[in-house]
């Protein structure tokens, strides 16, 4: 659809079944297919499974809008946290690593030691 992605983040509003629009449609028009190696023994699998594949990757490059985006179509989503979202739109989640993070700690304790002891 012309127009809906403005920026790379504009992805994680995608759902699974506009993904599968857009694969179909660039399936008949532009002879797309999907990657080799995907797996499933009937095309409708595979499909499945490449949109699955997807989502995931984008969850995890854009997990702020991912989540923004999930709770908001969610219908049991509190109206506290809906207000909460709209006046938050800059919100940022990092979904940091907790062993990347305790490396950290230990290199900026290494390099605060003394280094005579």
């Amino acid at each position: 659809r012309s127009g809906m992605v403005k920026s790379w983040c504009d992805v994680a509003v995608i759902d699974e079944g506009l993904w599968r629009e857009l694969i179909l449609v660039a399936g008949r028009k532009r002879n797309v297919t999907l990657p080799p190696g995907i797996p499933g023994s009937t095309p409708e699998e595979r499909l499945n499974h490449y949109i699955h594949d997807l989502r995931e990757g984008i969850e995890l490059l854009f997990p702020s809008d991912s989540l923004r985006y999930a709770l908001t179509r969610a219908s049991d989503t509190e109206d506290i946290l809906l207000q909460f979202l709209r006046n938050t739109s800059r919100l940022d989640i990092n979904w940091g690593d907790a062993d990347d993070d305790r490396r950290s700690q230990d290199d900026n304790e290494d390099r605060r030691r003394d280094p005579t002891d």
